[in-house]
């Protein structure tokens, strides 16, 4: 075999495992765990309303998307990226809701008319507006503020929000039924790194 052979074919094996290395090695993220999608079980258009005494409010989805990130490249400096938002607006009413992790509900906070709400626990059982609820998740407000408006938010998985406890008042489901989504109905953006 020749000089120039053995130049070419090094050549072509170095620049075989840089390919390799550049496309082969990286990591592989989690899949995203559709379960997540029970909490808030909403697509874009869909309505909910809310009452409050005899008055009552119509939530539309206006946003729901899901962010995910299958693989890291090598050499690449981000993360795995796997999240779950939605955007719920009304006459009175504007809802944010962010699941950072598609495992894991703890990871999630609330934006109800520009006040923060964060994950405080979630009970098994939960008795609220005379009617008891599986899984529930419940969202607080610790803000000392004397101005703030809603103490806490509250959510049943395959049902969605059950109802928004405020400093003076209180909004409660209408339908409470069970829903199922489809992960189809929601924007799905893959992230790539």
């Amino acid at each position: 075999m020749g000089m120039t052979m053995k130049k070419e074919l090094s050549i072509i094996l170095l620049a075989s495992i840089i390919y390799l290395g550049f496309t082969g090695c990286g990591k592989r993220c989690e899949d995203f765990n559709n379960d997540i999608l029970k909490w808030m079980p909403y697509k874009i258009n869909d309505r909910i309303i809310l009452q409050k005494n005899e008055i009552s409010d119509t939530l539309k989805v206006i946003q729901s998307e899901i962010y995910h990130t299958d693989k890291i490249g090598a050499w690449v400096k981000c993360d795995c990226e796997d999240s779950y938002s939605i955007d719920l607006s009304s006459d009175s009413l504007e809802i944010h809701l962010t699941f950072f992790k598609s495992n894991n509900v703890s990871e999630s906070y609330v934006y109800l008319n520009n006040e923060n709400l964060t994950f405080h626990e979630q009970e098994n059982t939960f008795t609220f507006n005379s009617r008891t609820y599986s899984n529930v998740i419940i969202y607080k407000n610790f803000s000392q503020s004397h101005s703030k408006r809603f103490d806490s938010l509250l959510l049943s998985k395959s049902i969605g929000i059950i109802g928004i406890i405020g400093t003076t008042e209180e909004w409660t489901i209408y339908d409470d039924s069970i829903r199922n989504i489809d992960v189809s109905s929601i924007n799905f953006e893959n992230i790539d790194c």
